[in-house]
């Protein structure tokens, strides 16, 4: 998941979110998040492992241990169980507001509670 907003609050997430809607003029997405976030992840593996032999790469990604500080995205941190999956992954919820996104779910990094059902729309355009 990624969350704009928990960006906001985030300092390395906020920078990089900064530096993205500099040079391509758009705000970070999801999809771009993710995609830094596993280039960053698989360069230290093969940084680690000072090699580009597959077992080698997986062997680093193995030995990787990232704090929730050192990533952009709104999780623990990185860490590949033996299962290949990142155990540290967490997952964010925004709810649309009419001032855009506000986090809303994990409870401690929560903008607001959720509104349910969700407000009507408001605003220029919206009858």
């Amino acid at each position: 998941g990624w969350s704009a907003e928990f960006a906001r609050r985030h300092p390395v997430a906020r920078t990089v979110a900064d530096l993205y809607r500099a040079r391509y003029e758009e705000p970070l997405t999801g999809a771009a998040a993710a995609a830094f976030t596993a280039t960053l992840t698989l360069a230290l593996a093969i940084d680690t492992a000072r090699t580009a032999d597959p077992a080698a790469v997986r062997a680093g990604l193995r030995q990787l241990s990232l704090p929730a500080t050192q990533t952009i995205m709104p999780w623990n941190g990185i860490r590949f169980g033996p299962d290949g999956q990142n155990e540290l992954a967490a997952a964010v919820v925004d709810q649309q507001t009419g001032e855009g996104p506000v986090l809303v779910y994990p409870r401690e990094l929560a903008a607001t509670d959720v509104s349910w059902p969700e407000p009507p729309a408001t605003g220029p355009g919206v009858p």
